[in-house]
């Protein structure tokens, strides 16, 4: 083999052997930013509660969603 074969092969594998890391550790990030932005979806879900009314006497609960301002369902009764 002559010289500048040896020569650019040489600086192949030494590029090659450069980027791989950098390769892995930004694969890394990518897979902990996934997991963060699941995280985050999950906890953004609608949170409901229940609400209390007497009428004539009588206990009714009803779900109301705590985000949007808005009741879910019909009202039930309780005793």
């Amino acid at each position: 083999m002559s010289k500048k074969i040896k020569r650019r092969l040489g600086v192949v594998f030494l590029v090659a052997t450069m980027c791989m890391p950098t390769v892995s550790v930004i694969a890394s990030v990518e897979e902990v930013n996934s997991v963060a932005v699941a995280n985050e979806i999950e906890t953004r879900g609608p949170a409901y509660e229940w609400r209390y009314k007497i009428i004539d006497g009588k206990l009714y609960k009803r779900y109301y969603n705590i985000k949007s301002g808005k009741y879910e369902g019909n009202w039930i009764l309780v005793q």
